[in-house]
């Protein structure tokens, strides 16, 4: 890129930035026109009724959510797949399915399920989840930015280390320079954030699942507690809003948010790191109690009414979850392995 090329990209990149920072982030009270934000409606209202054991209504949830938008979230189909295995619906499992291996999911991943493997072993479906894995994976693959997949990778690679020598070791082992490391941090993660990843954003949009591709995540020692998705881009802005900053990015993560590109569960954990760390009042969106959480009373309408415009349940059904996938963890230990996964803890 020669330099003129450069001049006319950086100019685009700050008008882009300042039109974004010059709109309205205000949440509260506003009805969210967006398809991906009603799809997580539709996912959380279904996960709310397996939480009430109401099977039947959770299906149908999650079958209004999967026809709604081309790329739902590869757990929901999955969660979806093992709903329809549980009642029997032949016809949901196969539409689940399909939408599963167009969004990431293998055959490994399902088949390492036991509820799904001993519906598929019943129904004699192996080959059949072969060969529509082998037909519909080509549109995820086609789906993915490579450049951005790797880009991403190599900035969280970095991010990583650099944070784990100055915050996680340094600073625990010498407590008297501890400030020093932490600054020197934050300098470095400031720079990778501003001049790296917003600029990407800006460009491709956020870097999760959608547009870089999922992976199954949790400690090899604990196979049950795992998760599927993307989380390498927001852990960098997590570290990066552990300090005290503005929230000039804030209406381009919400953009992202509307278009899907980021989930609302991954918006609110910015959010609520912005809420816990930010000195004074140069944010104004408060806490969603979705990652930290304000044990305030009187905020917790005004905050279930930001969950609510960005497609979250109310916060007190996080601790339903919880709740449930700890006891899910126990069963484990006894044995019992059949249950149909929300991605919450074990459960």
């Amino acid at each position: 890129m020669n330099v003129f090329s450069k001049f006319i990209y950086i100019a685009l990149l700050c008008f882009t930035l300042l039109n974004y920072q010059s709109r309205s982030t205000k949440l509260d009270n506003e009805v969210v026109d967006s398809d991906f934000i009603l799809y997580s409606s539709l996912i959380q209202k279904g996960e709310s009724a397996l939480l009430n054991n109401k099977i039947d209504s959770s299906k149908v949830y999650y079958g209004r959510a999967i026809d709604l938008i081309d790329s739902p979230l590869a757990k929901d189909c999955f969660t979806g797949m093992q709903i329809s295995a549980s009642v029997n619906d032949m016809e949901g499992f196969k539409r689940f399915m399909d939408k599963g291996f167009m969004n990431g999911l293998t055959p490994e991943l399902i088949l390492n399920d036991s509820l799904l493997n001993k519906y598929i072993a019943y129904n004699r479906l192996s080959k059949k989840l072969i060969k529509q894995f082998k037909r519909k994976n080509i549109v995820y693959l086609n789906s993915i930015n490579t450049f951005l997949k790797d880009t991403i990778y190599k900035i969280s690679a970095y991010d990583n280390r650099w944070k784990i020598y100055y915050m996680d070791s340094l600073s625990a082992v010498d407590k008297i320079n501890s400030e020093k490391y932490s600054s020197k941090y934050d300098s470095i993660v400031t720079e990778l954030v501003e001049k790296k990843l917003i600029p990407l954003v800006v460009k491709y949009g956020f870097p999760g699942e959608r547009l870089i591709g999922i992976e199954k995540s949790g400690n090899p020692s604990d196979p049950y507690n795992y998760n599927i998705g993307n989380n390498h881009a927001l852990f960098i802005l997590l570290h990066y809003y552990s300090f005290d900053r503005d929230c000039k990015f804030n209406t381009i993560l919400h953009d992202q948010l509307l278009l899907g590109n980021m989930t609302p569960q991954q918006y609110a954990s910015v959010m609520d790191f912005q809420a816990k760390y930010t000195i004074g009042d140069n944010c104004s969106e408060g806490y969603f109690n979705q990652w930290w959480s304000s044990d305030n009373s009187e905020d917790f309408e005004s905050i279930n009414i930001r969950r609510k415009n960005i497609g979250l349940c109310p916060f007190e059904e996080e601790t339903k979850k919880l709740n449930r996938g700890r006891n899910i963890c126990y069963q484990y230990d006894d044995g019992i392995y059949e249950h149909i996964k929300l991605f919450y803890w074990c459960g």
